[in-house]
């Protein structure tokens, strides 16, 4: 735990912090005409490009009991993260 302004007496409720998340998507499409007003759209989307572990979830019990006196293995141990890298292709007939 840490102090607040350098007074002991006063500490943080919740001083874990998960890391920083970053994801970055991409999105490419293409127009073909087919002649008149009918045409063929092509798409192809990543989703987290890079493939980085963004975790969302912390194992945040502390014990078993009303008053624990020691942790649990998993206590403060990631226990969820978001969806890894992830590709998909569409095709849209438009008319």
């Amino acid at each position: 735990m840490r102090a607040i302004h350098g007074r002991t007496n006063r500490w943080l409720s919740n001083p874990a912090t998960l890391p920083r998340q970053t994801t970055v998507d991409l999105r490419a499409s293409r127009r073909f005409g087919l002649g008149g007003r009918v045409y063929v759209d092509g798409m192809v989307e990543a989703f987290n490009v890079f493939n980085r572990t963004n975790f969302t979830e912390i194992n945040n019990i502390f014990g078993t009991s009303a008053y624990p006196t020691q942790a649990l293995p998993t206590f403060g141990q990631f226990t969820q993260a978001g969806a890894p890298r992830q590709v998909q292709l569409a095709v849209r007939l438009g008319f």
